[in-house]
């Protein structure tokens, strides 16, 4: 089995809302359950300089979703 992982794409939003629909998603962070497809949509759009949001895949399925923000101090 294979892993693959790459940067987050706005045709990965319904992936993507499915996984944070799973309880053990939403339970472990801050968002609110069952946010609706054209949130991710927007979300996934609007994604600014500073921010990565990566999938990772296996057997051409999303299977997890990982961002982060990069700051930087003045």
């Amino acid at each position: 089995m294979s892993i693959i992982i790459r940067k987050a794409e706005l045709t990965d939003a319904k992936a993507i809302k499915e996984i944070y629909e799973c309880k053990n998603a939403h339970s472990g962070t801050l968002q609110l359950p069952h946010p609706s497809l054209t949130l991710w949509e927007k979300r996934l759009s609007n994604i600014p300089d500073n921010v990565y949001n990566y999938v990772a895949i296996i057997n051409n399925e999303i299977v997890g979703n990982l961002g982060f923000e990069l700051y930087q101090s003045k």
